[in-house]
């Protein structure tokens, strides 16, 4: 059953129109059939930068197709769309990427067209067996790594590499990449299916590489070898639980797979391979490793790991083990100082934080403010997160894991916090004036009534946090993600937030008077009262 084209309408359409000889929708009159050749199947995804259609191309015997329908009203956009589809020429053909058939223009949108086979995505495929053993693991690296260099020796990459990208063939059982033509326009409507599967630097920069698509393979092993969505994780621990990472595998695995899972994993994309030939010209020897380790287990006395451990039966869907009682936090415990020694973040402890009593309302004496930022990270990293009036001001805490920290009040003006993890972090009334939070994970932190004027936030994840009543003016935050934060009554004076993004924000009664807003995304969000610069028209 073929549907009617326009976004308003969408409804059947029966067999009997097609043999007119001008086919149109019976119910609102738009032409049937595109450009005399494609019928509308279905709707799979819709973005507000448009739709992702399934077709049939009627110049190939009504062939399966998919079409990416893409808004493209302004200049910029257009010249986009235009040049990606000079790319998808240029690619060349490749078994395991959809073949490119079609560029058109029609209005105000743009279409690119790619083959379609019958198959599923590994999502799809994952629902009913969750939990794969390491041969399934090097075979899928084996059929990867392959399309990957492909596409890496034509100077381009996929850019989400994910279960819901991966596609199994009914016909031959092949992997293919999907939807590699259209990553940036559908990363709105893909959202959760990605989530925890994009590398840090796609989601602090936007960067695309080939690097970053080793992550989302080896995280896309590590979700089939545990069955656990990366997000749940991601969410509440940022990249930090990825020093965990094996802690989420419930099945034995060989010290060569373990090595090749922690280099695609790093952080840092300069620390993971080059190229995936460089992982592909080695890895028949190093599949080949016999020595098999046990599941790795985890010492659930350490009240950090039982945390994490925890989490992770919620993740599996299992039932948590009943809670112990938590004992005070030890001077120098063994896990926590070869943390410290190395760097390593600590997982939250719910249960400690709990227990804490409650010193909110009571004065502190000089002696228990925290000023030098050592003392700060070894009591951090002894199970300590109450640095409440911290007096910090001009520190340099540059790439430091502060999660979930209790930094309310604290005098941080001219901080250096430029990439640190404040994941969850409080920061009430807190004075970051000038400081440098570049590229910083602001992820679901509370900065009601900050003062943040002057700072750099340019390319921060400050996604699900709130900033209500903040001071923000004149602040650098360009690329900063601020999807689905509350910012009631934030000001945002002169503030420069060119390439921003505040999808499903609620920005009521915020004032972006004087604020520079290039290219700023505010799909779905909420602005009542919202204060523009003159002139601007929310887009």
């Amino acid at each position: 059953m073929s549907r009617c084209w326009n976004p308003s309408c969408g409804r059947p359409i029966g067999a009997e129109v097609y043999g007119e000889s001008d086919p149109r929708c019976p119910h609102c009159g738009t032409a049937a059939v595109l450009i005399a050749r494609y019928r509308l199947e279905a709707v799979k995804a819709k973005t507000g930068q448009g739709r992702v259609l399934m077709a049939w191309d009627g110049s190939r015997l009504d062939a399966p197709c998919v079409l990416y329908e893409l808004k493209t009203d302004k200049p910029e956009l257009a010249s986009r769309v235009r040049k990606e589809a000079l790319r998808l020429r240029t690619l060349g053909e490749h078994g395991q990427l959809p073949t490119f058939l079609d560029y058109f223009a029609l209005g105000a949108h743009q279409y690119l067209v790619c083959d379609r086979v019958p198959g599923h995505t590994l999502a799809q495929e994952v629902g009913s067996d969750h939990k794969w053993h390491e041969q399934k693991i090097w075979q899928l690296l084996r059929s990867l790594l392959p399309v990957l260099q492909f596409m890496a020796e034509r100077e381009t990459c996929h850019g989400a590499i994910a279960p819901a990208y991966l596609w199994r063939c009914d016909a031959d059982g092949r992997l293919m990449l999907i939807d590699y033509c259209a990553v940036d326009w559908l990363a709105e409507a893909t959202s959760a299916e990605l989530s925890g599967f994009l590398a840090p630097e796609v989601l602090r920069q936007g960067v695309r590489t080939t690097r970053s698509d080793l992550f989302g393979l080896g995280m896309t092993c590590v979700y089939l070898l545990g069955g656990i969505p990366p997000g749940r994780l991601f969410a509440k621990y940022g990249f930090g639980w990825l020093n965990r990472w094996q802690q989420c595998v419930k099945v034995p695995l060989s010290q060569s797979l373990v090595d090749v899972l922690g280099r695609l994993l790093q952080v840092d994309p300069d620390r993971r391979y080059g190229a995936p030939a460089v992982l592909l010209q080695n890895i028949d020897k190093l599949s080949q490793a016999q020595v098999m380790l046990e599941v790795v287990s985890a010492d659930e006395e350490d009240p950090d790991i039982a945390a994490f451990l925890q989490d992770l039966r919620v993740a599996r869907g299992e039932t948590p083990l009943p809670t112990k009682a938590q004992p005070l936090p030890k001077a120098g415990g063994t896990s926590n100082k070869a943390r410290l020694e190395t760097g390593e973040e600590t997982v939250v402890q719910k249960a400690k934080a709990d227990a804490k009593p409650n010193v909110e309302n009571s004065e502190r004496s000089p002696a228990e403010v925290v000023s030098d930022p050592s003392e700060l990270l070894a009591r951090y990293a002894a199970g300590g997160r109450d640095f409440e009036d911290a007096n910090l001001e001009g520190a340099n805490l540059q790439d430091v894991h502060l999660i979930s920290a209790n930094l309310n009040g604290a005098n941080l003006r001219n901080a250096n916090l430029a990439g640190a993890n404040l994941a969850h972090a409080k920061l009430l009334g807190a004075d970051l004036r000038g400081a440098n939070l570049a590229k910083a994970n602001l992820i679901g932190t509370s900065a009601i009534g900050a003062k943040l004027d002057g700072a750099n936030l340019a390319g921060a994840n400050a996604t699900l946090g709130n900033f209500s009543g903040a001071q923000l003016t004149r602040i650098v935050g360009d690329r900063a993600d601020f999807s689905g934060t509350e910012m009631y009554c934030a000001n945002f004076v002169g503030a420069r937030l060119d390439g921003a993004l505040f999808r499903r924000a609620d920005l009521t009664d915020v004032d972006f008077t004087g604020a520079s807003l290039k290219d700023v995304r505010f799909q779905e969000a909420k602005t009542q009262g919202t204060q523009f610069p003159l002139g601007f028209e929310v887009p």
